[in-house]
């Protein structure tokens, strides 16, 4: 579950301030695919602004990355594996890419919230992905849209 003792030892004192068993089961990610990216993105949670992120249903799969389940919590690394924040998810709806709507969009707290801006970055974004992981991306894939509190800090 934890790649290093400092991300153990984040989790332990996220489990006391929270009130819950060190054992409770807990996903370690970061956001992005660069080091700017990963931090970025967790600023903005760590702000408030970010309360919302989605994957690609495929890319999960290629990756043996663990799909969002809802009611479980998640520490958000840097992308070197520094603990940041750690985050519990609300909510978790697949939708098609062309499905998501302005109000996901403005929930990812991403540049300047439009939907069309959400849906280049995330093409770009996740075309990229497709290509390196070989499978393939089109508007109608089939996203992992996670809607998430964050609920401690350090």
């Amino acid at each position: 579950m934890f790649a290093t003792s400092q991300q153990h030892t984040f989790w332990q004192h996220a489990c006391t301030k929270l009130g819950i068993s060190a054992d409770t089961p807990c996903q370690v990610w970061h956001f992005g695919s660069t080091t700017e990216m990963a931090h970025h993105l967790v600023e903005l949670v760590i702000t408030g602004h970010k309360r919302a992120t989605c994957c690609t249903v495929a890319g999960c799969e290629h990756q043996a990355t663990q799909a969002p389940i809802e009611g479980t919590y998640s520490l958000v690394t840097e992308r070197d594996g520094t603990p940041r924040c750690v985050i519990v998810t609300t909510e978790v709806r697949q939708r098609r890419f062309c499905d998501v709507d302005f109000t996901f969009a403005q929930q990812e707290g991403e540049g300047d919230e439009t939907l069309d801006e959400w849906r280049d970055g995330h093409r770009r974004y996740f075309m990229q992905e497709a290509a390196e992981f070989g499978y393939t991306f089109s508007e109608d894939s089939l996203l992992y849209c996670e809607q998430f509190k964050m609920v401690y800090t350090g």
